[in-house]
């Protein structure tokens, strides 16, 4: 399925696009914001929760785009961005309406998809005739998967200890800051993972090219 643009969607299509334009500028706006502020600040908690709820909404979003285009990387790479930003605000300002049985349910589905993941890879890697587009073969959904379970063993920790403290919590609420906002894009982008276009774009190319040849003098 080709991409959605905003030139080929219209109605809730086009406005689930939107919102998702309108958060990624929202979410670069504030966490440039709360890189520059002094940590612990109003500012920096101001900016930071705008942040992270403008990732969550960019996440969900994806995610949805990416059902619609039948995008299996998008959708991970949405839940990624949303739960890592989501999970490393809680870390620092706990939200009081899920508690630790949403956190828990929470670590539950991201296990889950950690194991899911790896087994995705382990099956590319045994099987070399298995189908797959877009991306190099194995590394992605190992590498997500490792994250994916690295994160859930972090949330079994806390979980158990009511909450981290000191560095340990600093250290947990910067590292699922940064992965949020760095990793998706790698997860969800051909263009970055594939060396090799799609068809159609290749189809494209060689379009643009004859057109060229014929414009251009011998």
């Amino acid at each position: 399925m080709d991409r959605v643009t905003f030139a080929t969607s219209a109605g809730a299509l086009w406005l689930v696009l939107a919102l998702h334009f309108s958060a990624g500028l929202v979410a670069i706006g504030a966490g440039s914001a709360a890189l520059a502020a002094a940590k612990g600040g109003r500012v920096h908690r101001l900016s930071g929760q705008a942040f992270t709820w403008a990732m969550v909404l960019l996440g969900v979003s994806a995610m949805g785009i990416g059902l619609y285009e039948r995008n299996a990387g998008q959708v991970v790479a949405g839940f990624v961005a949303a739960y890592l930003v989501y999970s490393a605000m809680t870390t620092v300002r706990p939200q009081a309406g899920l508690g630790r049985r949403g956190d828990f349910v929470l670590m539950l589905l991201v296990f889950a998809s950690g194991v899911m993941m790896l087994y995705g890879g382990a099956r590319e890697w045994l099987d070399p005739a298995l189908p797959v587009v877009g991306r190099p073969r194995v590394v992605p959904p190992l590498i997500g998967g490792i994250v994916f379970l690295v994160a859930a063993m972090g949330d079994w920790r806390a979980h158990r200890a009511g909450g981290l403290r000191g560095t340990d919590r600093l250290a947990r609420h910067l590292w699922r800051m940064c992965f949020g906002f760095d990793v998706p894009p790698l997860l969800s982008s051909t263009t970055i993972w594939s060396p090799i276009p799609i068809d159609k774009e290749i189809g494209r190319e060689e379009a643009i090219y004859r057109r060229a040849d014929h414009w251009l003098p011998a």
